[in-house]
């Protein structure tokens, strides 16, 4: 039996945890890991409150049924919060004259797997690649294989999972990026002209991974650091949004490795500032899970059930399609090729 102090620590908790879903708290480790991992929690909390149910019977008190009740009503906020961002069907666009693909990946840069990435590339020819954790190997193969089809190759390698890359077929130029908060890689914001003239800005982003801390302090002063990591991403969204404001281009995508969840806040935070999430947009009942890669992360329960790589797209843009690949290369992520219709 549980205890009434355990009771009334778990009603805390469980009433703590709605009321972040209600007003978008989330500003502390637990909360951001409620949040990214809520459908496993979710099931996890059903199968036992059915198995409570069961064996305990007629010795099931109001307080246990209370505390089973808001267990579950915790575990389930977070993804009825999700399911009221889905966007509405987009109608198409008035002259959509151009079009553009891109293709995004994380290709785990402490391993070299420049072969199996310039394969891909070739196969799937996009107009734009945007890259997170571009090691020297990488950089070096790209300039030496693809440097014919893509011109424009904006690469910033660095050992581990520190770099990035950003490729275009059409002209190209790098601008300003934010300076504000941690990212694992810098961000690379950059100006494509398409043909007729048309501008499209392409956002190249890899947030801190939140156990970052951890991987500093394993004790109770990592999780403190945590929390600010957390609170830290936050203004890294806000920097990289108003970077992009200042641009004055309409045409923006934003791609790359959030290391969260569409359930945690700073997803929210892009949602507000009038971008779609190009995977939801097309595929309104599939998670689309990037990561991890079964048998590239290990073993692990949570083996391709989160998608923590996202496309967003502006309201100036259209998908036309979007799809994950079906092979990982050997990187712990899973790549992601969409195509839009441009203003």
């Amino acid at each position: 039996m549980i205890s009434r102090v355990a009771q009334l620590i778990i009603i805390l908790g469980a009433v703590w945890a709605i009321a972040d879903a209600v007003f978008n708290l989330e500003h502390s480790w637990l909360l951001f890991i409620h949040r990214a991992l809520a459908p496993v929690l979710l099931v996890t909390a059903l199968v036992a409150s059915c198995a409570s149910l069961v064996w305990m019977r007629k010795r099931l008190s109001f307080g246990l049924l209370l505390v089973q009740f808001l267990i579950v009503t915790a575990c389930a906020a977070p993804l009825v919060r999700s399911l009221l961002l889905l966007p509405s069907p987009a109608p198409p666009l008035a002259s959509a004259s151009s079009s553009v693909t891109l293709f995004n990946y994380n290709v785990l840069g402490f391993e070299d797997l420049s072969p199996g990435i310039i394969k891909e590339i070739s196969s799937l020819q996009p107009d734009v690649v945007t890259l997170q954790e571009v090691n020297p190997e990488l950089a070096k193969a790209l300039q030496d294989n693809l440097r014919s089809k893509y011109p424009c190759q904006l690469l910033d390698p660095k050992e581990g999972s520190w770099g990035m890359g950003t490729l275009s077929k059409f002209p190209c130029a790098e601008l300003p990026a934010p300076q504000r908060g941690l990212w694992v890689g810098k961000p690379q914001i950059t100006k494509i002209t398409l043909p007729q003239n048309k501008e499209l800005v392409i956002a190249n982003i890899h947030a801190i991974h939140p156990h970052i801390a951890l991987q500093r302090d394993a004790g109770a002063r990592g999780l403190l650091r945590m929390t600010d990591t957390i609170r830290n991403r936050e203004e890294t969204i806000k920097a990289l949004l108003e970077e992009l404001q200042i641009t004055n281009i309409q045409n923006v995508i934003i791609a790359g490795d959030l290391n969260a969840s569409m359930r945690n806040k700073i997803y929210e935070n892009i949602l507000q500032s009038s971008y779609v999430d190009s995977w939801l947009e097309l595929h309104p009942a599939s998670s689309g899970g990037t990561w991890p890669v079964p048998g590239i992360a290990g073993k692990s329960f949570l083996s391709g059930t989160l998608r923590i790589d996202f496309i967003f797209r502006s309201s100036t843009l259209r998908t036309k399609s979007i799809e994950l690949l079906s092979e990982s290369i050997g990187s712990d992520h899973r790549g992601m090729f969409a195509a839009f219709d441009v203003q």
